[in-house]
């Protein structure tokens, strides 16, 4: 989530979106907290990787943000290599979903808030590889060019992990109930067990993997 987009501040003053959205508990964390828009989108982000994660487990889930209600347990400075922790935070939390409890690690920023959602609540040595890149030239991309710029990322740091060329690694999406489904890695035209996950909104994208096959 771009949170240097104009559509992204003082929302936590929208009322009519924040009872829409969030439960009392969270609305409260939001509130509380000493940048509540930053939190608040961190909330958005992790209902919404939760949903995508949800709906690997069960087609049909429903996508009420109210019905994934979080709950941040820790705060730190980021541990990514290379970067300064006052500027970068570190949540850790837990969504309850249709579908059952996630795990969730959010990282905040000045610039950008991004969640990953992992149904794995134990990390039994799965551990997720995630990036988030600014996109080139973003106010001049289309919607279809910024999936793309994104997906081709993504292939390029799978193929460095599967140690092969890019041109034998392929991500499709076949139909899902309401249109097309979550997106599957075929390496060598073969599907694999590969977990990924994709977004882009405003200036960023971003993606991340769970890297077992």
């Amino acid at each position: 989530m771009d949170l240097r987009h104009p559509l992204a501040k003082t929302k936590s003053t929208d009322t009519r979106f924040c009872k829409r959205v969030f439960l009392p508990e969270e609305e409260a964390a939001f509130l509380s907290y000493r940048d509540p828009d930053a939190l608040l989108w961190a909330l958005w982000t992790g209902k919404e990787a939760a949903y995508k994660a949800a709906q690997k487990e069960r087609m049909a889930v429903p996508a009420i943000p109210r019905l994934y209600k979080i709950v941040f347990e820790q705060e730190s400075g980021s541990d990514r290599e290379g970067t300064a922790h006052t500027h970068e935070r570190r949540l850790l939390g837990t969504v309850h979903t249709p579908v059952g409890r996630m795990r969730l690690e959010t990282l905040l920023t000045p610039d950008y808030v991004h969640t990953i959602a992992l149904t794995d609540l134990e990390d039994r040595g799965n551990k997720a590889v995630w990036e988030v890149e600014r996109l080139p030239v973003a106010d001049a991309l289309a919607p279809e060019d910024e999936s793309s710029s994104v997906r081709k990322s993504l292939i390029g740091r799978l193929a460095r992990y599967l140690l092969a060329p890019p041109e034998d690694i392929e991500i499709r999406r076949g139909p899902g109930r309401q249109g097309l489904g979550p997106p599957h890695v075929y390496f060598r035209r073969q599907s694999t067990a590969i977990d990924i996950s994709l977004s882009h909104d405003g200036a960023f994208a971003a993606y991340a993997f769970l890297p077992s096959l």
